[in-house]
């Protein structure tokens, strides 16, 4: 059975079917913004090239069919070309 976001997962852009580690780092984040709003993230690609980030973000975006970049590749391009 699919889970639903709560109301405030819904307002946060939150998505209760994230995996729990990548839930918590949203949150972390977001707080951090909201608390400081002046506060500059300058160094957070250690945080989102983590492979549970990749993971969930490419999975949301196959789960909504996703659309075509500014190079216009495909999903189904890139899971080719990654395939094979």
């Amino acid at each position: 059975m699919e889970e639903t976001p709560t109301t405030e997962e819904r307002r946060a852009g939150g998505d209760a079917r994230l995996p729990e580690k990548v839930s918590l780092l949203r949150q972390k984040l977001g707080h951090k913004a909201k608390q400081e709003p002046k506060f500059r993230f300058y160094a957070l690609l250690d945080r989102i090239y983590r492979s549970d980030v990749l993971e969930a973000a490419w999975a949301k975006v196959r789960s909504n069919g996703g659309a075509p970049g500014v190079d216009g590749e495909t999903i189904e391009q890139i899971e080719t070309s990654a395939t094979g």
